[in-house]
């Protein structure tokens, strides 16, 4: 893929993670990042929940709808590794 065409798709998938944001799809302060050199789009998301397992599926959720709104595709989703930063957890009560 070219890097313009990787930059296109970075800028679509944001513009649909927003979307969703403004939808209520339950997650925001959403992040695209590119990597031109590693051919790499990381997707940053925040949610709130009290069960992590429910934030982590509504997170996975979304970004996988947006991933598939831009045209992309999501071959071996459930097997692939997600990255949960332990030091972004917040597990104050609200």
């Amino acid at each position: 893929m070219s890097s313009e065409a990787l930059e296109s798709n970075a800028q679509d998938l944001m513009q649909e993670l927003l979307d969703l944001e403004a939808a209520g799809c339950g997650i925001h302060s959403a992040a695209v990042s590119l990597d031109l050199d590693r051919e790499m789009i990381e997707i940053e998301v925040a949610t709130e929940d009290e069960d992590e397992n429910v934030a982590l599926a509504r997170v996975n959720s979304c970004i996988r709808a947006a991933i598939h709104a831009t045209g992309g595709n999501t071959p071996g989703w459930e097997e692939a590794p997600h990255q949960v930063a332990p030091e972004r957890l917040d597990h104050t009560p609200a």
